[in-house]
């Protein structure tokens, strides 16, 4: 009984050590001028400067105006090249009348962060 006792509180202890270090992991920010409007899975946002907030824990990217304050948020996963950006890069893909955030490009990243999107928008294709 004090065996399993000792086991729990070291469990307990470590877990106590861990948490707070893995929680340390800072979202990485990127700033980005877009001339047009354009969308965000359901969001409609304007041309203006935002910010782009990526979440390394939830794979969450969220896009804020800095100018009006709106902001989108959508999951993503995670791509990689073989070499890193020297800018930051948004792709966006057009879809009809509707310019659709699909890609982002960190600087000095060599990972970028893939839209999730629904059946309802075209994904890029590659080009064979």
């Amino acid at each position: 009984m004090k065996a399993r006792l000792l086991i729990f509180l070291a469990v307990v202890s470590l877990l106590l050590l861990v948490t707070p270090a893995v929680s340390q992991v800072v979202e990485t920010k990127w700033t980005a001028d877009i001339p047009f409007d354009f969308m965000v899975a359901e969001t409609h946002l304007p041309a203006g400067h935002y910010t782009i907030k990526s979440n390394p824990h939830t794979m969450r990217l969220t896009v804020i105006n800095t100018e009006s304050k709106e902001k989108a948020s959508v999951f993503t996963r995670d791509v990689e090249k073989l070499t890193a950006n020297e800018h930051t890069v948004l792709v966006f893909q057009r879809h009809g009348d509707s310019h659709i955030l699909h890609q982002v490009w960190g600087e000095a990243e060599a990972h970028g962060h893939d839209v999730v999107h629904g059946a309802e928008v075209i994904e890029l294709q590659q080009v064979k």
